[in-house]
């Protein structure tokens, strides 16, 4: 309501067509590296939303009051550490900061299904706070990695990608945790992660030997 109120700045040049959206875009394929880890990050969020809650009922015998105080533990970190992440982003450049924590992040969500239920707890807190490395840094990327004219378009197809991420995670985490084998589930994410790492570090090492972005 408060929006409808506000005027619409004046335009100062004629807005692109889809087709030209389309060839700036494609002149930076770039951007598919924060677009393909934003994808990997909804997904592993979305498989744990899903599996995790069933873990702990089958595992631990947990209530739904119970099972809601573990996600909280996952996801208010997930949230709050995020100012956290930016001034790292800021301080060491976003890739380095991915490469470090989507490792991290990958590591630790493979070891969900093994850890200690006593632990769980702490574990989840590093977990979110592991998990808020990766925002961040990627929205950093895809706004540095794309142009004036596509910068909006760029930004649209960073939430597409975490959208999709965000549907799939939860369909195919209930097809892992269908078996009862909950800890393919949480290897399958973490490993996703980890790769994404590997790719992150070739793009980081490829950035310092020629000095140029990758893509």
């Amino acid at each position: 309501l408060a929006a409808t109120a506000l005027r619409e700045p004046a335009a100062t040049a004629a807005r692109p067509r889809l087709a030209e959206i389309a060839r700036a875009l494609a002149t930076r394929p770039r951007l598919l590296l924060p677009w393909g880890l934003y994808f990997v990050e909804r997904f592993t969020v979305g498989m744990f939303v899903v599996v995790f809650p069933l873990f702990l009922a089958e595992r631990a015998g947990a209530d739904p009051g119970e099972r809601g105080r573990a996600l909280a533990f996952y996801l208010l970190p997930f949230a709050f550490f995020q100012l956290g992440t930016h001034r790292l982003t800021r301080r060491f450049g976003p890739l380095p900061v991915l490469v470090v924590g989507t490792a991290l992040y990958g590591l630790a969500l493979a070891a969900l299904g093994r850890i200690e239920l006593s632990l769980l707890l702490p574990f989840l807190v590093g977990l979110g706070g592991l998990a808020a490395v990766i925002f961040p840094p990627t929205l950093a990327l895809t706004a540095e990695w794309s142009t004036a004219a596509s910068r909006a378009s760029a930004m649209a197809g960073f939430n597409l990608a975490g959208s999709l991420g965000f549907a799939l995670g939860p369909v195919t985490g209930a097809w892992a945790a269908r078996s009862g084998d909950y800890g393919f589930a949480f290897d399958l994410a973490g490993g996703l992660a980890i790769v994404a790492a590997l790719v992150l570090a070739a793009a980081l090492l490829s950035r310092r030997r020629t000095g140029r972005d990758p893509g």
